[in-house]
C-alpha cells in the first residue's frame, strides 16, 4: 500500500543523500512508514541500526520503537 512505497521512497532518499544526520532521519521516516504499513520486521531492523549510533537525533526514538515492536511482538 501506500506506506510500504512510502517507506521505499524514505530508504531511497536515505541512500542518495551525503549527511549521515540525513541519511538517519530519512531512515527513521522510512521505519514509520514500515510499521504503519504493519512490515514489523523491516520496521524493527531499521530501529535496530539507527539505535546503535548514541550520537543520533533519533536514536532514543529508535530505542522506544523496538521496545514497542519486541512487546508487541
Amino acid at each position: 500500500g501506500k506506506f510500504r512505497e512510502a517507506a521505499q521512497a524514505y530508504q531511497r532518499a536515505a541512500e542518495e543523500t551525503e549527511f549521515e544526520a540525513e541519511k538517519q532521519l530519512y531512515q527513521a521516516h522510512a521505519a514509520r512508514a514500515f510499521q504503519t504499513a504493519g512490515d514489523r520486521n523491516s520496521a524493527l531492523q531499521l530501529w535496530t541500526e539507527l539505535a546503535k549510533d548514541e550520537n543520533s537525533s533519533v536514536a532514543g526514538e529508535a530505542r522506544i520503537r523496538i521496545g514497542e515492536l519486541t512487546a508487541a511482538g
